[in-house]
């Protein structure tokens, strides 16, 4: 069978096969979401209303399309890093709010960014990161309502991240919101410390890869999301109350101490 009819069939398998797993997925997230939801809960956004999203994404590749077979054999050939360091960094940047996001971007900077050093910084992630879900909301169906499937769903027996949040499998993949909250960490740090751009970008876009690796996303998933995060820090940057919270993140993180060796 050639390469491209392997993918289109597993696509095409995945669809009949869909329903009977989201709806055990959605069983499986009931019974553990109590114990596993996060506790945290978010500050309010910057923005009262972002503006849609909906103009500048197209739909999720259909079935079947080229792009559809790229993201299906990106995802086969990401499960070779099953049991490899690559794995283990996917499963540990499994995170979404700011006080654990910081972590993941702390090395990369070489400074700690926690609530000591920088709180406004992470309260501004925070509040970004609020943004972002209100944003990318309206685009994310659910599973049940028509939305993608995630790879772990379609592909239940392949290599994918332990499930740290109950309600993944039930979410629909596209865009991906992780991937957008790793642009936007990229983006603001490099902009509060230039030195570093290069660095931190690359975090920020290995940040939404781990999505992929772990088996959570496809590849159009993320860029969906990076494109997400784009749109929403233009409207960012119109914001007094971002920018002021900006300039003074940026005083954190010029003094924020160094990380031990």
């Amino acid at each position: 069978m050639h390469q491209d009819d392997r993918y289109e069939y597993r696509a095409r398998l995945a669809h009949m096969q869909q329903q009977q797993i989201v709806k055990a997925g959605a069983r499986l997230a009931q019974l553990l979401n109590a114990v596993l939801a996060p506790a945290h809960q978010s500050l309010p956004g910057y923005l009262s209303q972002p503006a849609a999203l909906a103009p500048w994404l197209s739909d999720p590749p259909a079935t079947p399309s080229a792009a559809l077979a790229a993201d299906l054999q990106a995802y086969f050939e990401t499960r070779r890093y099953a049991g490899t360091p690559r794995a283990e960094l996917a499963r540990r940047d499994d995170s979404f709010r700011a006080f654990d996001v910081a972590a993941r971007f702390s090395r990369t900077l070489g400074k700690r960014l926690d609530a000591q050093t920088t709180p406004t910084l992470l309260k501004l992630m925070d509040r970004a990161t609020t943004d972002i879900g209100a944003l990318v909301a309206p685009m994310k169906r659910a599973v049940k309502d028509g939305g993608r499937p995630r790879p772990l769903v379609a592909f239940p027996d392949e290599f994918h991240c332990p499930i740290k949040y109950a309600t993944l499998p039930a979410a629909g993949s596209y865009p991906s919101t992780h991937a957008a909250v790793g642009w936007l960490w990229g983006q603001i740090l490099a902009e509060l410390a230039p030195e570093k751009a290069g660095e931190l970008l690359s975090r920020g876009i290995e940040f939404g890869d781990s999505r992929l690796v772990c088996g959570f996303h496809y590849p159009s998933d993320l860029a969906a999301g990076r494109l997400a995060a784009a749109v929403l820090l233009v409207q960012l940057q119109q914001d007094p109350k971002f920018r002021k919270d900006l300039a003074s993140a940026a005083r954190e993180v010029a003094r924020a101490p160094g990380l031990g060796p």
